[in-house]
């Protein structure tokens, strides 16, 4: 059983009436299941409850993650989702010069994420507006409600689509990563076998086809 968040949101995650119908991760999670012959389930849960959930066995793992994102002890296997968190400046905004520019800057974000270049930087002169999710965090940003919002290279090329205007504002890239699933200790899947599969999917270009879908 795979968990997300309940605030999730396209492209990673499709939530309806409370459950995971589509979306990067239900694909991935239905192609890594198949893999290990398996049938796919899908939690969806408060974003606090991650980590209990995780730590308990109440799932077997969470994917799209980072280390810094999970207190929770896991199981972390190999990065199979790029992504990259951008500061993007709204209608005729430039970009900033740096981090350190944006001091005092009040700064789209999505509430629960955590952004440690802007916390590190910025210290107290770090100012968030939480938005509850990444598309109302777009859309507060095309509103003018701030000039500038933390927006994930993802998440941005997948509204882009019906925004086009989105592909000529100015970005900032504050970080690249690759994400991985994290599984609990207390899974009873075999974690070799976990891992051997994901480089699977992303060796047979699985990967690669899902998140072409979404852009």
């Amino acid at each position: 059983m795979f968990a997300a968040s309940a605030d999730s949101a396209l492209p990673l995650a499709q939530i309806e009436a409370g459950q995971m119908t589509g979306g990067i991760l239900f694909e991935l999670g239905q192609a890594l299941a198949q893999q290990l012959h398996r049938r796919a389930e899908f939690l969806t849960v408060p974003r606090k409850r991650l980590d209990s959930v995780l730590a308990a066995g109440t799932v077997d793992g969470i994917c799209y993650a980072l280390p810094g994102w999970i207190d929770a002890p896991v199981h972390w296997t190999p990065v199979l989702l790029p992504n990259e968190d951008l500061v993007v400046g709204g209608p005729h905004v430039a970009a900033p010069r740096s981090v350190a520019a944006l001091a005092d800057e009040r700064l789209g974000t999505v509430l629960g994420y955590r952004y440690p270049e802007l916390e590190n930087t910025l210290g107290d002169t770090y100012q968030r507006d939480n938005s509850p999710s990444m598309p109302l965090n777009i859309r507060k940003l095309m509103a003018g409600r701030y000039r500038y919002a933390v927006i994930d290279r993802l998440s941005l090329d997948y509204h882009a689509r019906q925004h086009p205007e989105l592909k000529t504002w100015s970005t900032l890239t504050l970080s690249r990563f690759q994400a991985g699933c994290a599984f609990s200790r207390a899974s009873r899947l075999p974690m070799s076998e976990v891992d051997a599969a994901i480089r699977q999917l992303v060796r047979q270009g699985t990967m690669r086809r899902i998140l072409a879908r979404y852009q």
